[in-house]
């Protein structure tokens, strides 16, 4: 099965080494036909950055 992910989901990702795994939100839009894999997302937080 191949994850679609939704504008405005919230997912569980592995960003990688400096990272660990958090949720993220979607922003990519929803599109039926997309040229490419490609998502948009946002990490998500509670730690205030100052940025």
């Amino acid at each position: 099965m191949v994850a679609k992910p939704k504008h405005g989901e919230l997912w569980l990702a592995d960003l990688g080494m400096a990272a660990k795994t958090r949720p993220v939100v979607i922003l990519s839009r929803d599109d039926s036909d997309p040229p490419r894999s490609l998502f948009i997302y946002v990490p998500l937080t509670r730690q205030n950055r100052g940025s």
